[in-house]
């Protein structure tokens, strides 16, 4: 009977002890959750955030800026495009909307062709000009994850934040990190910027 008692007692601590695991687990995941979900994903933040992303939609203190917004496009054929890799660079150019490649066959704007393009030049100069995101970040650089992935570090060249190569850019609050949509906040000239985002392919980048 003693010997019974203890192992019931073995099993009941036992299952206590997972119980606090499943707990702690969950309390983690819930740390590190978004304003705007999902609270918990099997996919990495890091592997959520790595891909092309286009403009869908810009707000200044909760408000549509419509123009903020279209300074990522030209016309209904290009829009400027955010690079985040998983290798913790990213940079900024140009390609095809989405409407406009489905029109013209899957079309795909040739970077390494149109680099030295006098009117791809030009064009990226009218984008850049005009958008705010570009100002503040530049053409590329490396990125990181601050305050238990709460928030999105960009710096610029391509140095280490550690070193003095490196200079911090950019910080924005990530409000939602989802496969198919991200959501940026950050503070400019004493306004609220919310920026969301949405893959310019249908694959998801690895």
């Amino acid at each position: 009977m003693v010997y019974l008692h203890q192992n019931y007692q073995y099993i009941k601590m036992k299952k206590l002890n997972n119980l606090w695991i499943i707990v702690a687990a969950v309390t983690i995941a819930l740390s590190s959750c978004y304003k705007e979900g999902p609270a918990i994903s099997l996919r990495a933040k890091r592997d959520r955030l790595a891909n092309e992303w286009i403009c869908t939609d810009y707000t200044v203190d909760g408000q549509a800026a419509d123009s903020l917004k279209k300074s990522f496009y030209i016309g209904d054929s290009l829009t400027l495009v955010l690079n985040i890799s998983r290798s913790n660079t990213y940079n900024m150019n140009m390609q095809y909307t989405k409407e406009y490649s489905e029109k013209n066959n899957g079309a795909l704007l040739n970077l390494k062709t149109n680099f030295t393009n006098k009117l791809y030049i030009v064009l990226m100069g009218n984008l850049t000009d005009n958008n705010v995101l570009w100002q503040n970040i530049s053409n590329g650089g490396k990125w990181s994850f601050q305050d238990k992935f709460r928030k999105v570090e960009f710096s610029s060249p391509m140095g280490d934040l550690s070193k003095a190569d490196g200079q911090k850019l950019f910080t924005a609050d990530v409000l939602m990190l989802k496969n198919k949509n991200i959501k940026l906040q950050y503070d400019l000239n004493g306004k609220s910027h919310t920026i969301t985002f949405e893959p310019l392919n249908k694959e998801i980048v690895k």
